[in-house]
């Protein structure tokens, strides 16, 4: 009897001691729903900062992509204004160049012409003293053969004075003869000089204005090449634009 009664005791015991565990574990198992409820909660609680930080991350990169996208296109823009003014002072100043060259050129014409009409006179003075010299040179042979001829039908004293008014004739033609003669070698001298500058000067010019010329024609070059360049320059940037947008 005692014995049962003990067991009873002890089944009671541990009863109660079961029991007491359990409501223990109760608790402990509430603890933990409460603290898994609550990771949840945090979990959740991240998740979003995560997806905001994120969006936020998204739209710095998005706002940094356009920046500098609107840098690189404002230096872009610079950069072309800045070729696009060169180019046009560059125009300029060929236009400006070629209008000298022009006028200098017209200028070179008109002392050409004036130059030619010069020529022109002088050879015809060089053939009017050459008919002079022609016809002095006929007139002295005339004289002379008249002396030749005329020396035995007159006196002593008339042909003497006629020789002499021949003689003198003769000398005054013969001095005439080498002054045009001289005139003529001088005229022709200056002729060839004046013919040699002519010559030598629109040489002269014709190389500068070509030299100018191509200068013209080398920056005119390296502009359209810069233009190009840019132009090519401008399409790779929008299209990374367009990339990065996708």
């Amino acid at each position: 009897m005692e014995a049962m009664e003990k067991q009873l005791l002890d089944a009671r015991h541990w009863l109660s001691t079961e029991q007491s565990n359990s409501q223990k574990m109760l608790g402990r198992m509430k603890t933990l729903e409460k603290d898994v409820e609550q990771l949840y909660q945090e979990k959740e609680m991240l998740q979003r900062e995560v997806k905001e930080l994120r969006c936020e991350q998204a739209g710095r990169s998005r706002l940094y992509a356009e920046e500098r996208r609107e840098g690189e296109l404002q230096q872009l823009r610079t950069e072309l204004d800045r070729v696009v003014s060169e180019h046009a002072a560059a125009r300029a100043a060929t236009e400006s160049q070629l209008a000298d060259v022009r006028a200098q050129n017209a200028i070179l014409l008109a002392e050409k012409q004036e130059y030619k009409e010069r020529i022109d006179d002088k050879d015809h003075q060089i053939a009017s003293l050459q008919v002079v010299n022609d016809v002095l040179r006929r007139e002295l042979f005339e004289l002379q053969q008249k002396v030749l001829s005329s020396a035995p039908a007159v006196s002593a004293n008339e042909g003497s004075e006629h020789v002499q008014r021949l003689e003198a004739t003769v000398a005054s033609l013969t001095t005439e003869l080498s002054a045009l003669e001289r005139r003529l070698s001088d005229v022709s001298a200056r002729h060839q000089d004046e013919r040699n500058k002519i010559i030598a000067q629109f040489e002269e010019e014709h190389s500068r204005h070509k030299a100018e010329r191509q200068e013209c024609d080398s920056l005119v070059e390296r502009m359209v090449n810069e233009l190009e360049q840019l132009s090519m320059d401008n399409r790779s940037l929008r299209a990374a634009a367009a990339l990065q947008q996708l």
